[in-house]
């Protein structure tokens, strides 16, 4: 289409300017707007090239013409009757070939005259694109908050002002509820609830008429961290496969998350209580602080889909961990339906290893136009829309008319952009005005990279020191057999045998295909017997560098990559290819693991679709003993299996679905077969856990994974870790003789084969000439902008330069000093890197920059060993790594007074600017509102570290305050001021070799205190007895206590404002002056008043 011959777009332009005409002659494509097209070269070429192709158009026009039609463009957009939103949509208008009556009728103007239809257009337009129509989690930020971002700022808070008057006055009108003014005054007066915070309270709001909505439901919460349980009413007279959730229920369920975006909300299958009884159950769970959970021992959770399936069995077995320190990985087994479906989840959930994880249960169609114009739409530059606007946008009629969308197709990138976490676009520039609590939020770029790969990325750890590998560390188990490393040794060696002749060639993707094509032929040929006894480490790292540098595409393809391909691949190929393990824990199906007496066992993919009722029949009778002494005889069937699983079951059963299709939104129901069995076999109420969509993800979010809403507790990160520290070698599993010739097979050999073409595939198909797109883009940006890439350049930035400092420090101190002294500050050196470390983790960014605390420091101490010819290394305490904490270590750090924590060294005027502004921007960035940022520092003895600014920063304390001045100063004069210290067991001292642990105790107790971390599972009484003197010493129970009177005596209406808290003590004032110059932009930068 032309547009110069559009007869209604030459109404729009005649009105904006004559001179536009000639401008637009040139321009054939009718999808244009400024925001499209502007001076940026590569947003040129895509506009002339993909555009052309997508709508089989010829573009022939320069990128001069281009800027001239962008210059006449905008030029006429400052006329006083057409607007930019005006063009827009009428462009839109044009695409999906409306006419003038239609669109006009679409807009419901009336065609009584060309400016007044105008006016309509921009009056109707700018409620679409430029005032954003409150929606109902936006009028509860602002009525939470007290204030709202945006750009119209006085006309929307009017609008905000009169929406949020008719709002709540229907919620809180008399009459709706009794008992509301006694529920509120409990709830603040209750003491019981203020100590715990984590509260949980059942509200069941439902009447023998159906859910009404409680009006106290927004007024407790205020007041309180409550976790809202709401019943989910069903006749218990169907069958459980006929379980369906009325209207009125979904009804619910959408406003109450919708009310509620950061709270747990729970939904739990219930019988109907009486609105008589309603009050009474209330007032006496608000006595009692905590609902009790009802089945605690069988749980039937159902997801809405495999990925939130999987998280949610996390939290199940991480929940199950801290409660029972008996409980050991071995004896939890995991069953799936289908265990293809669900091994890439796995891994990457449990083993947090960087697989990725496909979008199997989305389906996206690549090749739909429709998906490829939602991918442009999210590419235009400049944007800052929200989830919602975009779903809205896309729902638009011409929209839709134009890319012929239909209504499932909607639906389906709903699901989409929720499961995804997209919500909010953020430049550098929008990041320094935004409110604090989008920063925590996936940005459009970071969804778009996972949205146009299909994939969650997770981040691939990098070996820096390649030349160390050796084949044992490619073998994905504990073993000793020889046989095992000479069979993989044999594997490697064809492989490069092959890579060998081809390393010479420059090689086309067409090229590259056929020689795998090629090298499968001769891998699958060649006999098993002719084990190499040559060792290919050494040739497989100069020939991946030479094939690096032949490649005509120029794709990296590094030895960490093809290190950890190999190590989760063979993974299967050890293991044989049903049956994988997860940290110690069994995972298997039907076949592998069925009547194991496990202590917690976990059933996945128990669906109707996986697990069809009417293909089970109950073969012999579930008392049988057939079941178990007859295998060899009778061959099981799944329903059997299944039966036989259950009813061998420990301590716990866990049972789960998914029960919902993303991508047509279709409802899944339950197996009947399941429900069949738990009935025959255990008196089990029929009661279903739902867990709601969600676009958190607690693989993502880290310290802030508070806001998650799920059913068994949130963990931070350092809980992940406690299954590590269960996992002892003497429990893992021993491979058998039978099971390493298994895994040498022709199938297995097939399957690695199909393995490595994929995954030597992927740069070709652009996987990593994304990520090499995206590093050449980093390597222009600042330090300051770390957090606008993906985590694996994050990782990479941070791991790269914290070594390379680490190792610098400690070379400098090598003629200083001698062998023993060196010896001490190589350990302090590593109190040091671990302590920052400690600090960037608790960041998102860190939390992403998933390397091992453990492999740095077996870097540094490489580097450094090579240096010392005859010196010994002392052993580091290097396995502090997140929660995996060795008692025994700690406790010998307190015993030994000499040991005291200096970090100045580490800060020296090379590395504080990589510091400063790498890893404190990124904390401050994601700072929560409701929480308070304090620096700490000390006065050093020492005179030659006394004329310098501080300590370094000695940690970060975030407590869950609601933060004001009243706070800060009462927080001032008690806290970190060593005559004050017996008021508050939280001080921090380093005057005493204690110091260090301090720190270490504090980052774990008031980081994330309202998470409750178990400490047994940690450390003990009694070595946190040690870590503080004599006359400071508090129990766990105590500390929380002081810590929450403190907060809730005096500040029960939260401020709820960012603050920072500057605690001078006795610092020189050239030292505070210095410090203050170097934080305060950094401070400004975040958006913090200082």
């Amino acid at each position: 289409m032309n547009i110069h011959t559009s007869t209604s777009l030459h109404k729009l332009f005649d009105i904006a300017s004559q001179n536009i005409k000639d401008e637009f002659n040139s321009i054939k494509d009718p999808f244009y707007s400024p925001q499209i097209v502007f001076r940026n070269p590569q947003i040129q070429r895509w506009f002339k090239i993909e555009y052309a192709k997508k709508f089989g158009i010829a573009i022939n026009i320069e990128s001069q013409q281009i800027e001239s039609c962008i210059s006449a463009l905008l030029d006429a957009m400052n006329d006083k009757i057409i607007s930019r939103a005006d063009v827009l949509f009428k462009i839109f208008a044009e695409m999906s070939n409306l006419t003038d009556g239609e669109y006009f009728n679409y807009i419901n103007a009336k065609e009584e005259g060309r400016k007044k239809r105008l006016c309509s257009v921009v009056s109707q337009l700018a409620d679409i694109i430029y005032d954003y129509p409150l929606t109902f989690p936006e009028l509860w930020s602002a009525w939470r908050n007290g204030k709202y971002y945006f750009d119209d700022s006085n006309k929307k808070a009017k609008r905000i002002e009169k929406a949020q008057k008719k709002l709540f006055d229907s919620i809180f009108s008399d009459g709706v509820f009794t008992g509301t003014e006694e529920l509120i005054r409990r709830a603040k007066n209750n003491q019981s609830l203020k100590k715990r915070l984590n509260t949980t309270i059942h509200l069941f709001a439902t009447d023998d008429e159906g859910v009404i909505f409680h009006p106290a439901l927004i007024q407790i919460s205020s007041i309180l961290n409550i976790n809202l349980y709401l019943p989910i009413s069903y006749d218990s007279g169907k069958n459980h496969s006929e379980l369906e959730f009325e209207k009125r229920d979904l009804f619910l369920i959408q406003k109450v998350a919708e009310a509620y975006p950061d709270s747990k909300v729970i939904f739990n299958s219930s019988d109907i209580c009486s609105s008589a009884g309603n009050n009474h159950f209330l007032l006496s769970t608000l006595e009692k602080g905590r609902g009790e959970n009802t089945g605690d021992r069988i749980r039937f959770v159902a997801a809405p889909s495999i990925v939130r399936e999987v998280e949610t069995l996390a939290n199940y077995l991480f929940y199950r961990f801290s409660k029972d320190k008996t409980l050991k990985p071995h004896e939890v087994g995991i069953i799936c339906t289908d265990t293809i479906r669900y091994a890439d989840v796995l891994k990457s959930v449990f083993s947090r290893r960087g697989a990725e994880i496909p979008f199997a249960q989305v389906g996206i169609a690549r090749e739909s136009d429709y998906y490829s114009a939602v991918i442009k739409l999210l590419e235009l530059p400049g944007l800052n829309y929200t989830r919602a606007e975009v779903v809205a946008l896309l729902s638009n009629k011409c929209f839709s008319a134009r890319f012929n969308i239909s209504e499932s197709e909607i639906v389906s990138i709903k699901n989409l952009i929720c499961e995804l976490g997209i919500f909010r676009f953020l430049d550098a520039t929008s990041r320094k005005k935004a409110n604090a609590e989008e920063l925590k939020e996936f940005t459009w770029q970071q969804g778009l990279m996972r949205l146009r790969l299909g994939k969650i990325m997770e981040p691939r750890p990098l070996e820096e020191t390649a030349q160390k590998i050796s084949y044992k560390e490619l073998v994905p188990f504990e073993t000793e057999d020889e046989t095992v490393v000479l069979k993989l040794n044999y594997i490697l060696s064809l492989l490069f045998k092959e890579l060998e002749q081809i390393s010479n060639c420059r090689l086309t993707p067409k090229m590259w295909a056929e020689k795998l094509k090629r090298l499968a032929s001769i891998f699958l040929t060649l006999p098993e017997e002719n084990i190499l006894e040559e060792s290919a480490s050494t040739k497989m790292i100069r020939l991946l560098d030479e094939w690096n540098q032949a490649s005509e595409e120029r794709i990296k393809l590094g030895i960490e990559e093809v290190t950890y391909f190999l190590r989760d691949k063979l993974n299967y190929l050890a293991l044989g290819t049903k049956r994988i393990f997860v940290d110690g824990v069994a995972v298997g199906n039907m076949e592998t693991l069925h009547g194991v007496p496990f202590r917690v066992l976990c059933i996945l993919g128990l669906d109707e679709d996986s697990f069809p009722s009417n293909e089970k029949k109950l073969e012999p009778d579930l008392s049988s003993e057939s079941l178990i002494d007859n295998k060899s005889t009778y061959e099981l069937r799944d329903y059997s299996r299944l039966a036989h699983s259950i009813r061998n079951a420990g301590d716990y059963l866990y049972l789960s679905y998914t029960c919902r299709d993303l991508q047509s939104d279709r409802e899944i129901f339950p197996s009947a077969a399941v429900a069949e069995i738990l009935h025959s076999i255990f008196p089990w109420d029929g009661k279903f856990v739902q867990v709601p969509i969600s676009p958190y993800s607690i693989r993502y979010l880290g310290d802030e994974a508070d806001k998650f809403p799920d059913i068994f507790g949130v963990f931070r990160k350092e809980d992940f870790e406690v299954i590590k520290v269960l996992n002892l070698p003497q429990e893992q599993t021993v491979l058998t003789e039978a099971d390493v010739n298994k895994s040498m097979s022709q199938e297995s050999k097939k399957i690695y084969i199909s393995w490595l073409k994929d995954f030597l595939n992927n740069p070709v198909e652009g996987l990593l000439r994304s990520r090499l797109e995206i590093n050449e883009h980093y390597e222009e940006k600042e330090d300051s902008a770390l957090l606008d890439f993906e985590p694996f350049e994050v990782e990479s930035r941070i791991k790269h330069e914290l070594v390379e400092n680490a190792v610098r420090v400690s070379l400098n101190e090598l003629n200083k000093i001698d062998d023993e002294k060196f010896i001490e500050r190589l350990r302090n050196r590593t109190e040091i890197l671990y302590s920052n470390f400690r600090s960037a983790s608790k960041t998102p960014a860190g939390f992403f920059a998933r390397f091992s605390f453990l492999d740095i420091m077996n870097e540094v101490e490489s580097r450094i060993a090579g240096l010392l010819e005859n010196k010994n290394v002392y052993e580091t305490p290097v396995d502090m790594v997140f929660g995996n904490v060795s008692r025994s270590g700690l406790k010998k750090m307190c015993s030994e007074k000499k040991y005291q924590l200096s970090a100045l060294e580490f800060l020296t005027s090379d590395n504080q600017k990589m510091f400063l502004e790498g890893t404190i921007p990124s904390f401050f960035q994601y700072k929560d509102h409701s929480m308070t940022v304090a620096f700490s520092w000390r006065k050093q003895s020492n005179s030659i570290i006394e004329s310098n600014i501080l300590d370094s920063l000695l940690g970060f304390i975030a407590l869950k305050a609601s933060g004001n001045k009243t706070l800060a100063d009462q927080l001032d004069i008690n806290l970190l001021c060593p005559d004050k210290m017996k008021k508050y067991s939280f001080c921090i001292t380093n005057e005493s070799a204690g110091g260090y642990m301090d720190n270490l105790i504090r980052s774990y107790e008031t980081a994330s205190w309202n998470d409750f971390l178990p400490w047994d599972a940690l450390l003990d009484k009694t070595f946190y007895k040690k870590v503080f003197k004599s006359d400071l010493v508090y129990s766990q129970e105590s500390y929380r206590e002081l810590l929450i009177e403190l907060i809730y005596e005096k500040y029960e209406k939260s401020a709820r404002t960012p603050m920072l808290l500057i605690l001078n003590l006795n610092v020189p004032s050239d030292a505070l002056s210095r410090f203050m110059l170097l934080v305060k932009p950094l401070l400004e930068w975040s958006g913090i008043d200082v």
